[in-house]
């Protein structure tokens, strides 16, 4: 019997070499070029994100766009408004189209700003905005919501004339005005569902009309100087899409697209489309499904692993260059997956859908090209890239029931180290055991599960992230560095400007750090030309003199970049080891006793104190922020004032007599010390008399206000009869003589008389409590909510909340 166990033992073992699959990865066969993943924070989304607490949305971000503890995303999708005040950048109508239009832009953008700027610190250089419709006096329709068509847009005309310059001339000022606040827009789009027709703002268009637009935003863009590349159309579906991209390929706008963009709702993007641009997949979700942070059960819509094999059909089967979800975080809305974050504010809760994105987008980085592969495994998709660092990543994902082992090589590449990542029910991104051996790597996919391979040659050591913990880290990530060292004909200075990256020549040579037109967002672009150092950031050249005054020609070197991944740790080093300021910066006030008496008339709150984001985070909705009054310091549910206990202040009593000091000391008499100390004394009584009055004076105005609030809320919910002139007096003994209510009654003035109505007659109230008006209708007043003013707008009945 333990000879039969043990055959078995040794049968058990070797059994997945005996079903071992072979794949060749052929990095000579080249794709599509790779652009990223990523999601949008549309309609007031961005600004539900920025009001978080600080701790869940640092880790809501890194869950987005970190790339060793999140998905490390690299594209976001903007929404350019339409509609009024707050929302559209041209709320109102110049008259006509060729009117001066009044442009308003706040900086905030709801809070897509602010979710721009922190994704770039992330390294996300991609920033697509797309309008989803034109004002609703540029249509035909004259809403925005509702579809409608654009006026002058082929086979529709408008008796206010042709909009199309204007619509045009709008999308261009809002590229300007996000390059004025440090968010350059990569991509620029004029249409979103177009096929549909919606009750939110959504514009109507097939291919045709489309090409009548085009060529007009091609040139506003030119004429204004942007290198923005367009987009079209973002319809409903792939099937779609690919209708409408055949009308744009008839009519020759394929010379001023760069990509055509499309959504997954009615048709999934699995098959090739007849163009010659590249395919962007911005937005998917699902939206039928409560939410869900299941990687695998029953082959789900709102599983991970679902999309993880929607994300590998759309980037082999279709081409695509890049998949984007709908949204990345939601704040308290719990009842679908539309998402990949969820959040109840204080916690915050990835999705399996986010590891299957991570599963792609920390391993297949923009300007990786999608390589050929030979070999089949049962239930497995596989797909190749080859990474601009030289590496190769290979993503497997097996919707099969058994494990399968793989044994992976590489054509073009001698692979001497390699990483595998696994993501299941039990794992997220974690490093899991293969075996190299003879340049090649053999792995085990589990069933229901991914796996991330990254293949290293030439020794070089592995720098893609480690296994994930799930659990957000603020640990400095250290920048890359350069081993080289300055340029012997050289000097230090020249060699600092560009980090050490890419200068490899003589100070009198053409070593080249990076194009100036590739540079990402915030990096110089270094070029050394003639003896001359040439540094470009944001528009300013600067120009610095080689010391190198030799005459020998040097053969310029070539082009090094810094890759994707070095300059994404280079910003995250930037955000997360910021110098502390040195001390003494701030001088303290110069009347600190002042400072303080100041200080505590006002509410203190310990979590504001204790947690100052960088910025203003606005709220949910319009209504709640911009029109409601600032809290008074005499609120009356805050209680906060001084301290009612104060310590005692530093006091130096006189020298005794007795006390010997020496001589170059000054002792002073008790007399004069008295004198001092009651001159301190009174100084300070006039200050407090100087402040407490003006303190005073808005006390009783304050209650004042409040009493007469009080009085007309008690009288509208307890009315009166109108009161007859020959009555009896209706509060006999509060009215009667000799008394003291009767004395101050009579004293009143205007409230004497037949109609009087005698303040002391009525029961103690204050807002506060006392009366029938509750608290929760009193905050609900006060904090200036409307109804459903801050409610997402329906993307579709009961759909995309």
């Amino acid at each position: 019997m333990r000879s039969i166990s043990a055959a078995l033992a040794v049968l058990a073992y070797a059994s997945p070499a005996l079903s071992q699959t072979a794949i060749t990865v052929n990095t000579a066969s080249q794709m599509q070029q790779m652009d990223g993943f990523g999601v949008s924070q549309a309609f007031k989304r961005a600004a539900e994100f920025q009001a978080m607490a600080s701790g869940p949305r640092k880790q809501g971000l890194d869950y987005l766009f970190s790339t060793t503890t999140g998905a490390g995303l690299t594209i976001i999708r903007n929404r350019i408004g339409s509609g009024g005040a707050g929302d559209s950048i041209l709320p109102t109508s110049p008259g006509s189209p060729s009117g001066t239009p009044n442009y308003q832009f706040d900086n905030n953008d709801e809070g897509q700003v602010w979710f721009s700027q922190q994704a770039m610190t992330y390294g996300v250089s991609t920033i697509y905005a797309d309008a989803w419709s034109a004002p609703g006096f540029m249509k035909t329709n004259g809403n925005e919501n509702g579809g409608g068509y654009l006026c002058g847009s082929s086979g529709h005309s408008c008796s206010s004339g042709d909009w199309r310059q204007a619509y045009a001339n709008m999308l261009v000022q809002y590229v300007k005005y996000y390059a004025g606040v440090g968010v350059p827009i990569t991509h620029l789009g004029f249409l979103n569902e177009p096929d549909y027709t919606p009750t939110y703002s959504g514009m109507l268009s097939d291919g045709n009309n489309a090409a009548s637009f085009i060529p007009t935003l091609s040139a506003a863009v030119k004429a204004a100087g942007l290198s923005v590349k367009l987009t079209c159309c973002d319809a409903m579906g792939w099937e779609s899409q690919k209708g409408m991209t055949s009308q744009l390929v008839a009519q020759g706008m394929e010379q001023y697209l760069s990509v055509i963009t499309s959504h997954a709702y009615t048709s999934d993007p699995n098959s090739a489309m007849s163009t010659s641009l590249k395919k962007w997949q911005t937005e998917a979700c699902d939206l039928n499904s409560a939410w869900s942070a299941t990687w695998y059960s029953n082959g789900g819509p709102a599983e991970g692993l679902t999309w993880a094999t929607k994300i590998h059909n759309g980037v082999v089967n279709a081409g695509l260059s890049a998949y984007l979800y709908w949204e990345g975080v939601e704040v308290n809305q719990f009842q679908a997956s539309s998402y990949l974050v969820a959040s109840n504010g204080q916690t915050v809760t990835p999705s399996g859908r986010l590891w299957a994105f991570a599963m792609w987008s920390r391993f297949v980085r923009p300007g990786d090209y999608r390589v050929a592969t030979t070999g089949s495994v049962s239930s497995v998709a596989i797909a190749a890239f080859k990474n601009t660092d030289g590496k190769v990543a290979v993503i497997f994902t097996n919707t099969g029931g058994s494990a399968q082992s793989v044994k992976i090589s590489v054509s073009g590449l001698s692979v001497t180290s390699a990483t595998a990542y696994l993501t299941d029910n039990s794992h997220s991104v974690a490093e899991t055991a293969s075996t190299l051996s003879g340049g090649a790597l053999t792995v085990s996919v589990p069933a229901h599960a991914m796996i991330s391979v990254v293949l290293s040659g030439g020794g070089g050591e592995e720098t893609t992230p480690p296994a994930n913990t799930n659990v957000p880290s603020s640990t400095a990530v250290t920048p890359p560095v350069t081993t080289s060292q300055p340029p012997a004909t050289g000097t230090v200075a020249q060699w600092g400007q560009c980090g050490g990256q890419g200068w490899t020549g003589g100070t009198g040579g053409g070593g080249l750090l990076m194009e100036a037109d590739e540079a990402p967002p915030g990096l110089v672009a270094c070029t050394w030309q003639s003896g001359l150092l040439e540094i470009q950031s944001y528009g300013m050249a600067h120009k610095f003199k080689s010391k190198d005054r030799t005459s020998r020609k040097v053969t310029p070197p070539s082009a090094s970049y810094m890759s994707n991944d070095q300059f994404a740790n280079y910003l995250a080093e930037l955000r997360d080891n910021r110098i502390a300021r040195p001390g003494g910066a701030r001088p303290p006030p110069t009347n600190s006793r002042m400072s303080l008496d100041q200080s505590s008339f006002k509410p203190y709150s310990p979590a504001a104190a204790a947690s100052s984001p960088a910025v203003d985070a606005p709220g949910r909705a319009e209504s709640v922020i911009s029109h409601r009054r600032a809290r008074s310091s005499l609120s009356t549910t805050s209680r906060t004032g001084r301290a009612l206990v104060q310590p005692p202040a530093p006091s130096n009593p006189p020298l005794s007599a007795n006390v010997v000091v020496p001589s170059a000391t000054y002792m002073v008499r008790g007399q004069r010390w008295m004198e001092r100390e009651e001159m301190t004394s009174l100084r300070d009584a006039l200050e407090d008399m100087d402040t407490n009055d003006e303190l005073e004076a808005e006390i009783k105005l304050h209650a004042a206000a409040q009493q007469e609030a009080s009085d007309l809320v008690w009288r509208h919910q307890h009315p009166q009869p109108t009161p007859e002139p020959d009555a009896p007096y209706r509060y006999r003994d509060h009215m009667r003589k000799n008394s003291y209510q009767h004395a101050r009654a009579q004293s009143v003035g205007p409230y004497t008389g037949p109609d009087a109505v005698p303040v002391l007659g009525f029961p103690t109230r204050s807002v506060s409590g006392g009366s029938n008006f509750s608290s929760t209708q009193r905050d609900r007043v006060s904090s200036g909510s409307s109804n459903g003013s801050d409610a997402h707008p329906a993307q579709r009945p009961g759909q995309r909340v």
